[in-house]
């Protein structure tokens, strides 16, 4: 074939994505609305708003307003977010090195409509899954001698495990996560790894989630509703900058769905009431680099390719096994 019927081809096959794009995307829009309108027609969100089964977009809208208001309170008023990234976040002057934060959510746990607790421990799977994680973040994570280093033989290479810190949440099911990691990691040239707790990573509610949710909101208490922001605010300044001296330094964080979820938000100067948009699995992975210079890149989200599919889930068990 000739350079120019090469070329020919390549531009009709565009077209063709093109058109088919632009098609997918219209239907989807369309699917969308239709599915919307028969929501609203059929009273489908009588289960969100008990009693009101056609509320239009503006009681939607001022039920959420409500919410927010009651969640928060003046004082943890929601900050307004641009699409344009705040570079002054940190003063950068006092950085020289990149940190690499990995979240990693507890294992399956029993229980979980349990109030105690202290019985809310890893499954089984919960147990194989947090195992599966420790060998991952081994691979993921070496410790070589020259960190500028482009042989790709780890995805983090980090000079010395003096560089690696692991921190669990003080709730049982993260704490025994954090020790089958730490276990799983406790070789070669780790050698004897330990971890340590942060209470500050204990789960909770970040906020009113966008679009609102009633079941959260029914199972949560003002004692909740005031500390919980507060808290994962703290847990976010304490370990979200870039490492003050050079090289690189990892920090892994063993902690809960909403927490981690929280958090990638706040990083990523998204609106945090987004933060149920999406969701992580058991024992999955999400990595963020956070350089110098304050730029914050996300590597993955959620990250459960390392559990086979047979151990993998997103739910807890709400009674014992």
């Amino acid at each position: 074939m000739s350079s120019s019927s090469f070329k020919s081809l390549i531009k009709r096959q565009s077209n063709v994505w093109k058109y088919a794009t632009v098609a997918s995307l219209s239907a989807g829009s369309t699917m969308y609305l239709m599915r919307k309108h028969n929501a609203h027609q059929n009273g489908l969100f009588a289960e969100e708003f008990p009693g009101e089964k056609n509320a239009t977009e503006a009681d939607d809208s001022a039920k959420l307003t409500a919410q927010k208001e009651w969640w928060r309170g003046e004082e943890h008023a929601p900050k307004t977010v641009s699409g344009e990234w705040d570079k002054n976040w940190i003063d950068a002057s006092k950085y020289k090195g990149t940190r690499y934060i990995i979240l990693v959510r507890h294992g399956q746990y029993m229980n979980e409509s349990a109030k105690d607790e202290k019985i809310k421990c890893l499954t089984h799977t919960g147990e194989k899954q947090a195992f599966y994680t420790g060998e991952y973040l081994g691979r993921l994570v070496g410790v070589e001698a020259d960190e500028s280093k482009d042989d790709d033989a780890f995805v983090v290479p980090i000079s010395s495990p003096k560089n690696l810190k692991i921190i669990s949440s003080d709730m049982l099911r993260a704490r025994q996560t954090a020790g089958i990691v730490t276990k799983a990691l406790s070789h070669g040239a780790f050698g004897q790894l330990s971890f340590d707790i942060d209470p500050d990573l204990h789960e909770g509610f970040p906020c009113v989630p966008s679009p609102p949710n009633k079941r959260w909101l029914d199972n949560i208490t003002e004692e909740e509703r005031k500390k919980d922001p507060v808290r994962i605010e703290r847990a976010f300044k304490r370990y979200f900058t870039p490492k003050v001296t050079e090289g690189n330094e990892v920090i892994v964080l063993v902690n809960h769905g909403n927490v981690i979820r929280s958090l990638v938000c706040k990083a990523l100067q998204v609106p945090e009431e987004a933060w149920l948009r999406f969701s992580v699995a058991n024992g999955s992975v999400t990595i963020l680099q956070i350089r110098p210079n304050g730029f914050v890149s996300v590597k993955c989200i959620g990250d459960f390719g390392s559990i086979p599919n047979a151990h993998t889930t997103f739910r807890n068990v709400s009674g014992a096994l």
